[in-house]
């Protein structure tokens, strides 16, 4: 085999491990998610009517302990790694809407839809505390897989099991410590999407995001063996 057609084989190889990796990473459910860790309120916050809310007023349930509802949308979000964001708004009632809502969500932080991925599903709650009607309350929570300078959007499903309308709530992650921030005013289970776009030279890295790990990785790879087969050619002719 020639220096060119060695150096063809090599990087189709390197190709295919890295989209078999980006496939592989799709729709896979957090520790949070699957009841490994608890999300934890971490301040006192107060509501756009005055009420305070303390931490021990936020009650976040992972999966493993949660109500019915919360385990049927985490069901529906891991029953397929195929499902797509909009196929899983699509088994609720009301998800074309939430799906609208979603594309202008994203197009809002310039996220692409189809580069959004379920990082976890919980739920909250308040309890010891009552907002007034029509306030809401910027809920700080601590998400397994989500630090500063993520990109996420989060979807509250309203109702009960079996009749669950998906709603796109303001989120963000706090710059400083890396919170999930979720601004409700009702409260019941909560999807968080992140953003998987590959990290950029200028992105803040530790983002739980190896897709251009793989990437790079494959690259040296390849380069490490042209190396290799010129050396070997070189002294193979010298001979």
């Amino acid at each position: 085999m020639n220096f060119k057609k060695l150096t063809s084989v090599l990087a189709a190889g390197v190709l295919s491990f890295t989209c078999a990796t980006a496939v592989n990473a799709d729709w896979t459910g957090s520790s949070v998610s699957n009841g490994g860790g608890e999300s934890a309120a971490t301040e006192t916050v107060t509501g756009s009517a005055g009420t305070t809310v303390a931490p021990e007023n936020i009650k976040v349930t992972t999966v493993a302990n949660a109500d019915s509802a919360t385990k049927e949308v985490h069901s529906v979000v891991y029953a397929s790694g195929s499902k797509t964001v909009e196929a899983v708004l699509e088994s609720f009632s009301g998800g074309d809407a939430a799906y609208a809502d979603l594309e202008a969500e994203a197009a809002k932080k310039g996220i692409i839809i189809s580069a959004l991925k379920p990082a976890t599903v919980f739920d909250v709650s308040l309890t010891g505390v009552e907002l007034q009607e029509g306030e809401t309350v910027d809920i700080p929570v601590e998400v397994d897989g989500i630090v500063a300078g993520d990109k996420i959007i989060a979807i509250h499903f309203a109702g009960e099991a079996g009749n669950l309308t998906p709603e796109v709530i303001p989120s963000r992650v706090d710059d400083d410590n890396g919170n999930v921030i979720l601004t409700m005013g009702s409260f019941s289970p909560v999807l968080i999407l992140k953003d998987i776009t590959p990290a950029t030279p200028n992105q803040t890295p530790g983002t739980g995001n190896y897709a251009s790990i793989a990437l790079w990785g494959g690259v040296l790879v390849v380069a490490v063996a042209a190396a290799g087969v010129v050396l070997f050619e070189k002294k193979r002719k010298a001979n």
